[in-house]
């Protein structure tokens, strides 16, 4: 198999975060947020700011759509086959109804790109809690698509990353200035070593 643009490990997270004061747009967005892991008041202090991607840089890349929503995600994945999304198991393990997944949009406010319905998901059967508090076993989940889409598949390298490689992080960022929010698709990248600790 083909390894991922630049050699570089993929990680897909969905960063969302909110910041209090300010003006900006999502090319301007101050570099400290605070990271939640799902829509919700619980937040920590993680700094982690992030580059604005090129909208067609990411093609692969799919959100979850919170129900009722065109422009909210709560999780991330990626394209695999032209109807079948890889995510983590911990974004499926809820009630889907009214889900769909969004492709080709990197500005979630936009009318860019493809909405689409789930037609089923797949949990990895040994999924469950890890001894490291905060991160699941075996987090893989898979989501059916309920058509084909056109959109280019993800690279995958069939080699494990080095311990001090380099990985690329995507994912939406969600800032909250007063009543408005913005989604804004970004890019991080990190150490395998930083990313254990």
């Amino acid at each position: 198999m083909k390894s991922i643009n630049d050699n570089f490990a993929l990680v897909i997270i969905v960063i969302i975060g909110v910041i209090g004061t300010g003006s900006f747009a999502c090319q301007s967005v101050p570099s400290s947020i605070r990271v939640s892991s799902s829509i919700s008041d619980e937040s920590s202090e993680l700094i982690v700011g992030g580059d604005d991607v090129i909208p067609s840089s990411y093609p692969f890349m799919a959100g979850l759509l919170l129900p009722s929503s065109n422009t909210i995600v709560d999780c991330g994945g990626a394209l695999i086959e032209s109807k079948w999304v890889l995510t983590a198991a911990h974004c499926l393990d809820r009630p889907l109804e009214g889900r769909r997944i969004v492709l080709g949009r990197t500005a979630l406010d936009s009318s860019v790109g493809q909405v689409i319905s789930i037609e089923d998901v797949y949990i990895h059967p040994e999924y469950g809690p890890a001894l490291v508090p905060g991160f699941e076993y075996a987090d893989i989940g898979l989501i059916e698509l309920s058509q084909e889409v056109g959109y280019p598949t993800i690279s995958i390298s069939d080699r494990r990353p080095l311990e001090f490689e380099e990985v690329r992080m995507l994912g939406w960022a969600q800032l909250q200035l007063h009543q408005f929010i913005i989604m804004c698709f970004k890019k991080l990248f990190y150490l395998i070593e930083d990313l254990l600790r």
